[in-house]
């Protein structure tokens, strides 16, 4: 994901809570969604029943996204979510 091409509203803080309204972007831009879901927690078993649920890769990382919002509540942040990423590999530089 190339986090800084995600367009956040103004007023936005990495220390806030990720918005409805940026999932799709960010799910859309996601590569390796359950590798970055995982490092955050989120067990394979859940991430499996998500696949099962949901068949477009979209709609999947978007629910995975409700369910770390729901399991983690305001520590699932921007901030969290880029660390995860940048831990990956997935910082959006070249």
């Amino acid at each position: 994901m190339h986090y800084s091409d995600v367009n956040f509203s103004t007023g936005i803080s990495w220390d806030d809570g990720i918005k409805d309204i940026h999932f799709k972007q960010i799910a859309e831009n996601l590569e390796d969604w359950q590798d970055i879901f995982k490092k955050l927690g989120i067990g394979v078993k859940v991430i499996n029943d998500i696949e099962i649920k949901h068949r477009e890769p979209v709609d999947q990382c978007k629910a995975i996204m409700r369910r770390w919002m729901n399991d983690r509540g305001i520590k699932a942040t921007y901030r969290a979510l880029v660390t995860a990423l940048e831990s990956l590999g997935q910082n959006g530089g070249t």
